[in-house]
């Protein structure tokens, strides 16, 4: 019983770290995108550029959806749904780090 009781709390540990990554990555998400197209202009970045950039997302969600579900069946659903999150950190980040990107 003792034992069941540890795995259920760190169960809970590892869904709500994973809630809250996911509840700041979509709150930067949600802050940054609409004033990158304005900032991209300002380094003078194209309007067509700032549509490929903006596109990249769901075209990647369309082509990796199903290697997705290929992998969570294999890896397991906390492990994937840990490595989704972090991937989609890291993709914010590097979202963020345009700024320092010199032609």
């Amino acid at each position: 019983m003792d034992e069941t009781l540890n795995t259920l709390e760190l169960d809970m540990t590892v869904a709500v770290t994973l809630a809250t990554l996911k509840f700041l990555n979509y709150c930067l998400y949600t802050l940054i995108v609409p004033f990158m197209p304005l900032i991209l202009k300002q380094y003078g970045v194209s309007t067509v550029w700032v549509g490929y950039i903006f596109a990249a997302y769901p075209i990647s969600t369309i082509m990796c959806t199903p290697l997705i579900a290929l992998g969570s069946n294999t890896m397991g659903r906390k492990r994937s749904l840990l490595f989704g999150s972090i991937a989609q950190w890291n993709g914010c980040m590097l979202f963020l780090l345009l700024k320092y990107i010199h032609n």
